[in-house]
């Protein structure tokens, strides 16, 4: 946790963002050593067999999603919401 506090604090490029997030990775993903951006970690990340089952559990948790109405906190059901849809690439949002 040391490394991921120190960096925190000097976060200005994209290469120090680029080291947090590998920081955060678990370890059993590989991630190559010649990733040098944001956008190629991504991809490396999305061609690992997990990010499937990762991405299909989000989908499945929107699918189960239901507003209740009165009893539901609608500020809340939303966050939820386009947190789940953004985990599972379901970001297309638009603004009126």
């Amino acid at each position: 946790m040391g490394k991921v506090s120190s960096l925190i604090n000097i976060i200005r490029q994209e290469r120090d963002i680029l080291k947090l997030r590998k920081l955060n990775i678990d370890s059993p993903i590989y991630i190559p050593n010649e990733i040098n951006t944001l956008n190629e970690l991504s991809k490396a990340l999305k061609t690992h067999s997990t990010f499937e089952i990762y991405k299909n559990c989000r989908m499945y948790r929107l699918d189960q999603m239901s507003f209740q109405g009165d009893n539901d906190d609608a500020t809340k059901f939303l966050v939820n919401f386009r947190s789940l849809c953004f985990k599972s690439e379901n970001y297309q949002f638009t603004r009126d």
